[in-house]
């Protein structure tokens, strides 16, 4: 019964849990900045923003090490942020790493 009860709730969860990384709804702007701390770019439009967001989210999650070159703040609407880091290619978010088809940063 335990082990029926332990199988559900995992089902339950894996259910909950969907592929995106970088939730879209509610974002205000993202700004990206250099090491030295220098912002290099803003976007706050909706369109930059969606594009942007759905490249991040079609990364594929890998255990990589890479040192980032750029610090991408995700503003929302709420007052929430999240920080990004990357290198253009792979970027560190809640403690996870992702590697990217393309370098997004240097396109932009």
């Amino acid at each position: 019964m335990r082990k029926v009860g332990l199988v559900l709730m995992i089902c339950l969860f894996l259910l909950s849990c969907n592929d995106m990384i970088i939730d879209e709804s509610g974002i205000e702007s993202l700004e990206v900045f250099n090491n030295n701390k220098e912002k290099i770019s803003v976007l706050n439009n909706n369109f930059e923003i969606s594009n942007f967001v759905k490249k991040l989210n079609g990364a594929e999650r890998k255990v990589i090490k890479f040192y980032p070159t750029y610090t991408i703040k995700i503003s929302y609407q709420n007052g929430n942020e999240k920080i990004l880091f990357s290198n253009g290619n792979n970027f560190k978010i809640d403690g996870l790493t992702y590697q990217m088809k393309q370098n997004v940063v240097d396109q932009e």
